[in-house]
């Protein structure tokens, strides 16, 4: 009898997923970058106990940790270099606009007394 009420369950779920499903593959969904990728799959090369295994799955958790900290600080440091030269670019903008300016003034203060 339990058989039969899990049966009836799951042929309801799949009755009511069989109308969602034309749905899901008329509405775009945004595929996910990382679709493509095989996923990684942590596990020893040889066989070992529970404690063992405990300590080689935490020891390959911080070394995937130091490569990614590692990553992100190169990450960091490649942005703040690139912000540094967009900064050295505006400064050497506002000292060439400075400097017409002041030539410009110059040359207006000339012509006043030419013509006052």
């Amino acid at each position: 009898m339990v058989a039969d009420a899990s049966t009836k369950k799951r042929s309801i779920a799949a009755a009511s997923t069989a109308g969602t499903a034309s749905m899901d593959t008329s509405a775009k969904r945004k595929k996910s970058p990382l679709a493509d990728q095989p996923q990684n799959y942590y596990a020893p090369s040889k066989p070992m106990t529970k404690e063992e295994l405990s300590a080689w799955r935490k020891e390959q958790r911080r070394e995937r940790n130091r490569q990614s900290a590692a990553a992100s600080r190169d990450k960091t440091r490649v942005r703040i270099e690139e912000l540094e030269g967009e900064v050295a670019r505006w400064r050497h903008m506002y000292d060439d606009l400075r400097r017409k300016m002041a030539n410009m003034e110059r040359h207006i203060e000339f012509l006043s007394k030419f013509h006052p």
